[in-house]
């Protein structure tokens, strides 16, 4: 929709183009996806589930990478979606453990998205555990964790701004690599 800004002069009306960033203020904000992270998965997928199983419950097809260890029944690998882009499946002894996400787009059930200021997820998750990141000497992870301490949420930030989110069982959520 374009905006105009009209303004009166002694001689008549004149029509002004409004400045470039009016546009941007009109703009709709980006649209997210209906499927929330939570402490238990992703969308309807959970922690638990087999590739299989949660590839139904979301209604895409996941691909999972060929494992390292194929003999090994605890192998840990990944496991992706072509309509799920930021989005990856940690996969250990053939079932999801935890679930990744790097991609705009996504949010919690709380609204926490990739990008958010970290002191808006403390807001959000009153009593969320903070903890130094490894390898980003000064970003955090933000970890909630269920009542039952079987599962958990972890916000990955730069010290400033929320730059990944993964959901899962625990202790495979709170480890900082997704594969060992």
């Amino acid at each position: 929709m374009n905006r105009f800004l009209i303004a009166s002069a002694a001689a008549g009306t004149v029509l002004l183009a409004a400045p470039a960033w009016a546009a941007e203020l009109a703009a709709e904000p980006p649209r997210l996806d209906p499927r929330t992270i939570s402490l238990e998965g992703f969308g309807t997928a959970r922690a638990g589930m087999s590739v299989g199983e949660a590839g139904k419950a979301l209604g895409v097809k996941l691909q999972e990478a060929a494992a390292e260890k194929p003999d090994d029944p605890t192998a840990c690998h990944t496991a992706d979606g072509v309509d799920l882009p930021g989005v990856t499946f940690i996969i250990v002894g053939g079932k999801v453990a935890r679930i990744d996400v790097y991609g705009a787009g996504y949010q919690t059930a709380k609204g926490v998205r990739i990008g958010m200021k970290e002191g808006e997820v403390k807001a959000r998750y009153p009593g969320i555990q903070v903890t130094p990141h490894k390898y980003d000497a000064s970003g955090h992870y933000l970890t909630v964790a269920s009542k039952d301490r079987k599962f958990g949420l972890v916000f990955e930030t730069d010290g400033a701004l929320v730059t990944s989110m993964r959901s899962g069982g625990l202790p495979f959520v709170a480890r900082p690599d997704a594969c060992p």
